[in-house]
């Protein structure tokens, strides 16, 4: 490796988020001095763990997505050794890259961390796999997405595309309006309605957005009374102020990032991270 002392690996369809410097700096000034594999955008498959007194740096226990990573020169013919593996993806059955470097996250092989919100995200475009046009993913870990702010709206045809690409209002919208389909079972039950905003918080910071609700029948007071985060009208809100996800000032962070933007954002405590397990035949997005 020419007797470097890291490599950078950037997919050609990374993009990096418009504040990256100010984040990077942050991260790197906190990262510890034992990693040997760095995330700067990514999955995380297993609830990722929090570091005392660093709290814009996670420990990375299964992640996958490669467009953004770096590795120690040191663990570099451990990696290679472990991603060569053949039998691995032979037993394994469809099995990429992804999922064996997040089996040795797993197995802790080497170190691995990553910022708590990805610096750098993977660009959306025309997929051959999905055979749609796919927005930017971001991917976010889903500890953050149950103190999401949930912006409600009372409707109206003209805000969808004033807000398109900030707040998700779900994957089937009925045609003109900003009402999810899946919002039908929730008009007179709490608990539908609560894991179907969980649901939406959970796509919403994938994509770096906001998760949004309209219904007819559910009113802003009801899902104030039943979201974990806070609840914000659309009609207070400009379009312009959501910009640059999560660097705004309308989202409340589950940790400290002070620095990031000059001001200090609200820290809270929330929900504990849900596990997922990677099938052996998880079809990408790319």
């Amino acid at each position: 490796m020419d007797y470097r002392e890291c490599i950078l690996v950037v997919e050609d369809d990374a993009t990096f988020h418009s504040g990256s410097a100010k984040m990077l700096d942050l991260f790197f000034k906190q990262l510890p001095s034992d990693w040997d594999q760095v995330f700067l955008g990514g999955e995380h498959f297993d609830p990722p763990q929090m570091i005392k007194h660093r709290p814009f740096v996670l420990e990375g226990k299964r992640v996958h997505r490669t467009h953004a990573y770096a590795l120690k020169r040191e663990v570099l013919p451990v990696v290679y050794q472990h991603i060569v593996n053949y039998t691995d993806y032979m037993q394994e059955g469809q099995w990429h890259v992804d999922h064996q470097l997040g089996a040795a996250h797993h197995l802790g092989l080497w170190k691995t961390y990553t910022p708590s919100w990805w610096i750098v995200g993977q660009k959306g475009g025309d997929s051959n796999i999905s055979e749609r046009n796919n927005p930017d993913y971001w991917w976010h870990p889903e500890i953050h997405a149950p103190l999401l702010p949930m912006v409600w709206s009372a409707g109206g045809r003209s805000k969808k595309k004033a807000f398109k690409g900030l707040i998700h209002f779900g994957n089937n919208l009925l045609k003109g309006t900003l009402q999810d389909t899946g919002l039908e079972k929730c008009v007179n039950d709490d608990g539908e309605l609560t894991e179907w905003m969980k649901l939406i918080a959970t796509e919403a910071v994938c994509m770096g957005m906001l998760p949004g609700i309209h219904h007819p029948s559910i009113d802003y007071d009801r899902v104030a009374s039943v979201w974990s985060g806070r609840t914000l009208r659309l009609d207070g809100l400009d379009p312009a102020e959501l910009v640059g996800f999560p660097l705004i000032n309308h989202l409340r962070h589950s940790r400290d990032v002070m620095g990031i933007c000059g001001k200090r954002l609200v820290s809270a405590a929330g929900d504990g991270p849900v596990t997922r397990t990677p099938p052996a035949g998880k079809k990408y997005q790319e």
